[in-house]
């Protein structure tokens, strides 16, 4: 398997461990996307896949570390539900400008 192949799948993986956190309405947080990664990596059969869940667990963990080494924290959410604003244009939902 190539780099790049790795790579689709370590974002593939990434995106159904956050798909079944919002489908269990859990809490997205850095601690919950790992536990919901290392519980997919033990069920996993593949080979290929059970790298790439380590792969992912590896990169996540890392990016987790230095956001908390960067500002002194223990936990950081992954975004609140209440305060997401989706964007598709950079306008805010509502603006009846027409871009056509």
């Amino acid at each position: 398997m190539s780099k790049s192949d790795i790579d689709k799948l370590v974002d593939i993986i990434m995106g159904e461990a956050v798909l079944k956190l919002l489908e269990s309405d859990a809490a997205i947080s850095y601690d919950a996307l790992i536990d919901q990664l290392r519980t997919s990596m033990h069920s996993e059969t593949d080979p290929q896949r059970r790298q790439a869940y380590a792969r992912t667990l590896s990169d996540v963990r890392a990016f987790k570390a230095n956001i908390n080494q960067q500002d002194g924290t223990t936990e950081r959410p992954l975004f609140s539900k209440d305060s997401i604003l989706l964007r598709f244009n950079g306008d805010p939902p509502g603006s009846n400008d027409k871009k056509h």
